[in-house]
């Protein structure tokens, strides 16, 4: 691919204005004549770049730390660069017509956790472990099943911390989130300042798992498959988990005015609220969904350890708004809204909207819902959901996500537990897996490091790597 040099370096600097210090990943976009370079940013919005190039291979889009493409677009000497690209997963070579010889080399973003420490956390009172792979094993039965899960959820009450040491393409940043007895809600903290919500930790590492929780998800309420698709939504999109609490917010404070009686003007500003808030997040859930039936639908033309799944986002709202633009769908449900007062009321709930949407799970080659296949094949189905997400999560935020299985390895037999771990090394990311039995590990590749953990301690089992 040919870009002219003046172009691409101007494009690159426009859209790292709104990059954080630490550098935000911009997204490289190529399809046939043009690229397209995106940022997002949280707290001070987008950026888009769009210029023409040569290039007529397949689409490709690739995630780059912004400030190492700005360095290298302001070094470049010659008119035009060629860049050499494979694959998203793969190093892009930047060639400088200038000096035949020189080369430039980025690599997609990788988060790797190098320190992990724990401190009055569930069953470890205080626990430490220097973390020398991308692939990272802990066994033992003095290992909680939920320990690794427990760092995704919410811990009980009391004072707690977990920290952590993240490298991100050399840059190394400690993260950490806890909670102080008698202080309200979860402290977070990024090199000991504190900041302002959890979604700032996006910027460093997007976080992926699959825990024994989610085994009956497929079977169970359909506000846990709207917490799952939430989840997969937010490692693409890191603003939706705001927008999904401040539209929950305004739900139950409509539901409250119903039930107390609020004035006309009142209710009309707040369903206006929910309307935008509800069809923002209802469109992004959607788009989620798309791209990832599209990486499935990928993955079908290559040899696949775990079947495929069709999915699909249905609810009355969604029904009720097929086809519409952004505008008419936030208008309809502005309508529904003001129209159904009588009737929420009279529930003492809201009967219609994003909120009561479910996701449909379907085994793919069989034709049915998840929900009817065997416990086995839901087990390898939500697997091969996760593996999907991660190549997602890659392609579209420029960084390769962090990945926690949980007892995943002791449900699979020793072909496809194997056939696990070579996808789990063609992601690239890393991996953080448990199981009670060391065993379940063999199949693991030599560089991988096993940790035994009990009575607050880590013992290594296998030598940890040099490199």
């Amino acid at each position: 691919m040919r870009v002219d040099r003046d172009e691409f370096k101007e494009a690159v600097d426009r859209v790292s204005t709104i990059s954080s210090e630490r550098g935000r990943a911009v997204k490289l976009s190529l399809d046939e004549g043009r690229m397209v370079l995106t940022v997002n940013n949280p707290d001070s919005g987008s950026a888009t770049e769009e210029l023409a190039v040569e290039y007529d291979a397949e689409p490709l889009e690739i995630g780059f730390n912004s400030r190492y493409l700005l360095d290298i677009a302001n070094q470049l000497g010659s008119d035009t660069a060629l860049f050499r690209l494979a694959d998203s997963g793969s190093p892009t070579l930047i060639q400088d017509n200038t000096v035949e010889d020189c080369l430039f080399v980025l690599m997609p973003m990788t988060a790797r956790v190098t320190r992990l420490s724990l401190t009055d956390f569930r069953n470890h009172e205080r626990l430490s472990l220097d973390v020398a792979s991308t692939m990272v094993a802990l066994v033992g039965r003095g290992l909680r099943r939920a320990t690794l899960a427990d760092i995704a959820r919410t811990p009980g009450p009391g004072s707690w911390s977990v920290a952590a040491t993240v490298e991100l393409d050399g840059l190394e940043t400690k993260l950490g989130t806890g909670l102080v007895e008698g202080a309200s809600g979860r402290k977070v903290r990024i090199d000991g300042e504190d900041v302002r919500g959890s979604e700032t930790l996006l910027d460093y590492v997007r976080v992926l798992w699959l825990v024994p929780a989610m085994d009956g998800l497929f079977t169970g309420p359909g506000s846990d498959r709207r917490r799952f698709l939430d989840r997969l939504t937010l490692s693409v999109d890191p603003g939706h988990g705001r927008r999904v609490s401040n539209f929950e917010t305004a739900l139950r404070q409509r539901n409250k005015l119903l039930e107390q009686g609020g004035t006309e003007t009142f209710l009309t500003a707040l369903e206006q609220q929910v309307a935008e808030l509800g069809t923002a997040v209802s469109i992004a859930r959607q788009e989620t969904v798309d791209l990832l039936a599209q990486t499935v639908a990928e993955q079908k033309t290559q040899s696949q350890p775990f079947p495929h799944a069709s999915l699909d986002l249905e609810g009355t709202f969604e029904r009720g708004t097929a086809g519409m633009n952004a505008a008419d769908r936030e208008e309809h449900y502005r309508a529904l809204l003001a129209n159904g007062r009588a009737r929420d009321r009279a529930a003492g709930r809201t009967l219609n909207g994003p909120h009561l949407s479910d996701l449909k799970v379907r085994h793919a080659a069989k034709d049915m819902p998840a929900a009817l296949a065997s416990t086995g094949e839901q087990k390898a189905l939500l697997i091969g959901l996760i593996l999907a997400h991660c190549e997602l999560t890659a392609k579209v935020s420029g960084m390769t996500p962090l990945l926690l299985l949980d007892e995943v390895a002791a449900h699979l037999d020793p072909d496809r537990r194997a056939a696990l771990f070579s996808k789990l090394v063609m992601l690239g990311g890393q991996v953080f897996m448990t199981g009670t039995d060391q065993a379940l590990f063999e199949a693991l590749p030599a560089q991988a490091q096993i940790l035994e953990i009990g009575s607050g301690e880590a013992r290594q089992i296998t030598p940890a790597p040099t490199s």
